[in-house]
């Protein structure tokens, strides 16, 4: 019947009112020149789990085979990871950091300020 086991494709959900925001946002600089963005800073943070296997796997398999060891994805309750955040302007790439616990505004201003000259910011 042309089925497949397939992993599924990841994608961002967003919601009405964000996909109007960005569309906004977008719409507002799409005449920008070079020297306006050149002033801008963009950054982000990210966590990455260090854990066995992935989320990916997919197995096919008969009922009774459900509990052989070839049948089975290994996991850990609770995978180690890193927090990292990093940044990019017109003056190039910053440094990779790493992050210890949630960013909020405070944290995040700590964060940018050790690094500002070398992302051209400020």
């Amino acid at each position: 019947m042309g089925y497949r086991c397939r992993i599924p494709q990841v994608k961002l959900l967003l919601n009405q009112k964000q996909r109007q925001k960005r569309l906004t946002w977008a719409t507002e600089k799409q005449h920008w020149t070079v020297a306006q963005w050149s002033k801008v800073l963009f950054s982000d943070e990210s966590k990455f789990c260090m854990s066995l296997g992935n989320q990916g796997a997919r197995v096919w398999r008969k009922t009774e085979e459900r509990e052989m060891p070839k049948c089975l994805k290994s996991s850990v309750k609770y995978p180690q990871s890193v927090m990292v955040w990093g940044a990019m302007s017109a003056a190039g790439v910053g440094p990779l950091c790493f992050i210890k616990g949630r960013v909020n505004a405070a944290s995040y201003q700590e964060i940018l300020e050790p690094h500002r000259e070398s992302v051209g910011y400020w």
